[in-house]
């Protein structure tokens, strides 16, 4: 079976519409792209991505991790969008952006501020959002103690992930799955499910059939998260 193509969903979205930096008047207003996801939670939302104004110094005061912009998210209530701020986002990898989330604060944090990575380090739930070529990633990762404290003593750590699949023909799909991390003994996904909207018949198939075929796949995304996890708890 072919390998499916995703959609470089940022390439669209983050800075669709930016003025050229040779431009001396103020751009006009553009309206932000809104792209259906599904949250951490399992809720169908949409999300849309900014460059920050003030991008190039921010950039220059973290080289290491250039903040690049932010992600907003809007869900429906009634018949109105209410439209919240999700957090900055920074280039933690080339190629990749990065929301990271206090859930003990219940707020975005600054990787490069050593006492946020501190307080991050304590808390007993995060949040990481992942935004690369056609993907929009959210991983919490809880427990009952610290996260960071229990994981490095070999105690489960609870993992929900939810990875957003752009596909070059039109539609997304997610895989929504839960698991358990133990720190060198790696990962038992406890519950796995998956959500498609596309409207191709022919691509739906062959969705369907991909993430039936492709179990491996899923399983090695859950180790990146492990991954991620050692390296978030040593940052």
């Amino acid at each position: 079976m072919k390998i499916l193509k995703f959609l470089p969903v940022l390439a669209i979205l983050l800075f669709a519409g930016c003025a050229r930096d040779a431009e001396l008047t103020p751009p006009p207003q553009v309206e932000p792209v809104w792209t259906p996801y599904i949250e951490n939670n399992g809720t169908k939302m949409q999300i849309s991505f900014k460059r920050g104004e003030n991008f190039g110094a921010m950039k220059e005061t973290n080289a290491t991790m250039p903040l690049v912009g932010s992600a907003e998210f809007r869900a429906p209530t009634g018949e109105r969008y209410i439209v919240h701020k999700i957090g900055d986002m920074y280039s933690l990898a080339h190629g990749k952006n990065n929301i990271i989330i206090n859930l003990d604060a219940n707020s975005p944090i600054d990787p490069g501020s050593k006492e946020q990575m501190s307080a991050l380090q304590r808390a007993k739930s995060f949040k990481f959002y992942e935004i690369g070529a056609g993907m929009v990633e959210s991983i919490v990762y809880s427990a009952k103690g610290h996260v960071c404290e229990e994981f490095l003593a070999n105690e489960p750590i609870n993992v929900r992930s939810v990875t957003n699949y752009y596909l070059k023909k039109g539609g997304f799909f997610a895989s929504i799955i839960d698991a358990k991390f133990i720190y060198k003994k790696g990962a038992k996904i406890e519950n796995k499910s998956f959500y498609y909207e596309i409207e191709d018949e022919n691509a739906l198939k062959e969705t369907r059939e991909f993430t039936v075929s492709e179990s491996e796949l899923f399983l090695n995304d859950i180790k990146k998260q492990g991954r991620l996890l050692v390296v978030l708890c040593g940052m």
